[in-house]
Formats: C-alpha cells, structure tokens, sequence
C-alpha cells in the first residue's frame, strides 16, 4: 500500500521524522511518500469554481501529486495535513474585547471570568466557512475513488510562558505588545476546529484521524516531546508518532 501525505507547514517535521528515523520507513508496512505543497501563487488556492459551481482542482498541486504516485498502480491512499492553523489564527492572542465560549462536548472547562460570552454556533460557523477554503480540493481527489484521510490538526501547547517564548512571527505582527490567550482558551479553539472539520469531512465521506494521543499530557494539550521551535506546530518526534498511528489506522487488524 502506498500512502501519499500532503500539506504546507506541518510537512516540515513530517519530513523531518523520515529522514531522522530509520524505523519509520524500515518497519511501518506502508510506503510513505510524503509532499510538501510550496507557497505559491501558483498554488494557492488549492481550487477553483466553475460557473455552474462546480471545483476543479489546482494543476500544480494535482500534478504534484502525480508525481508523487496518485495514479501508480495497486492502492494509494491520501492523507491530507492541509490547513490545520484556523484555531491558532482565532483564539492564539487574547483579543481587545476579551471573549469566550462553552465547548458543548466539554462544558466543565472553565469559562474566563469577565470574558464576554459568544455563541458556540457562531465558532462553528466561522471554522466551517475557514475549512471551506481548502476541503473542496479533499472532496475532488475522494471523488476520484481514492481513500481520503484528514489528520487532525497538533493539540495546543499549554504553557503560556513557552508559547509566548516561540511565538510565530505571523502573530508578532498583529501587536506591538502581543498578549497571550488563557491556555483553556486555547484548547477550546483547537477542539472546536477538530469538531468542526470531523464533520465537515464526514458529510464528503472523507475519514478523519485523531492526533495520537501518546502526545497529550493528561489534561489534553500537547506533551512537551511534542514542542516544535515554534508555538503551532508538533516536533519531528510528534510527526513520527502520528505517521505510527496512521499505520495503525490502515491496518487496523495488524499485529492483533
């Protein structure tokens, strides 16, 4: 079986993890070809509509693809770490209007004391129209009768001092004086987005792969072997974990 894993960002330590462990490409059972889509015009977006809205998908990215094996012959499945940042870009930095939400799914988690209270479905809402930015590329390659998993995006770090240590250069633009979200916050964003894209994913029978849980500290955030040098991306060792977990994922029978 030949599986092609495709994204921007988080394919940086994905490949990372190749090429630092032997076991990953000697004993996982599955041929990995791993893609890392450039940041391009060219590539960007990932699709487009039709007239009669219908979605082509972007000839580079697809040809890249190609290359990579999508038309090889025997199976080949395709697992996608598109996107996966929407928590961050919503709920990283605390805004000037401190808000929060009730994660219905986990409604015991503390709400922040003087927040303004905001509707879950307009949370929702607004991921749902964020993952309509890249989904529809998913929906074109499931169509074409290949097996489509997405990987959940990396939990959160939990540490507010480590977070705001390794900040991305992306949010240190947006404040002179940048302030960090409450961690619970933070978790509540990353949650929501994997709700959302699990569902979202579900309608267009496209399958969906929890981030493994070997790397969550026990209150759910990211465990420290997970910290990357930046704040919204797992470490070499998280991608190996989750290329481990989606062995197991396609084969789940293996070993039992």
């Amino acid at each position: 079986m030949k599986c092609i894993v495709f994204g921007h960002s988080h394919m940086t330590t994905m490949l990372a993890a190749a090429r630092n462990s032997e076991s990953v490409a000697a004993d996982l059972g599955v041929e990995f070809r791993l893609v890392q889509f450039p940041w391009l015009k060219a590539v960007a977006p990932s699709f487009h509509r039709t007239v009669d809205r219908g979605v082509v998908a972007n000839d580079a990215l697809m040809l890249t693809l190609e290359q990579a094996g999508l038309y090889d012959p025997g199976e080949v499945v395709l697992c996608s770490v598109v996107s996966g940042n929407d928590n961050h870009v919503l709920g990283m930095l605390q805004n000037e209007r401190p808000f929060d939400f009730i994660l219905p799914c986990e409604p015991h988690l503390r709400f922040e004391k003087g927040a303004e209270l905001i509707c879950y479905d307009a949370v929702e809402t607004t991921l749902r129209n964020r993952i309509e930015s890249w989904l529809p590329f998913l929906v074109v390659l499931k169509k074409m009768g290949k097996r489509v998993i997405q990987i959940e995006s990396p939990p959160p770090i939990g540490d507010d001092a480590v977070v705001a240590a390794r900040l991305d250069p992306f949010f240190k633009t947006l404040s002179d004086a940048p302030k960090i979200a409450p961690r619970i916050l933070r978790y509540k964003f990353w949650r929501a987005l994997s709700i959302a894209t699990r569902g979202a994913c579900a309608e267009n029978g496209i399958e969906y792969l929890p981030a493994p849980t070997v790397m969550q500290d026990g209150s759910g955030f990211l465990s420290e072997a997970g910290w990357y040098t930046d704040a919204t991306h797992g470490s070499p060792a998280y991608s190996e974990a989750v290329l481990r977990r989606l062995k197991e994922f396609l084969h789940p029978h293996e070993g039992r």
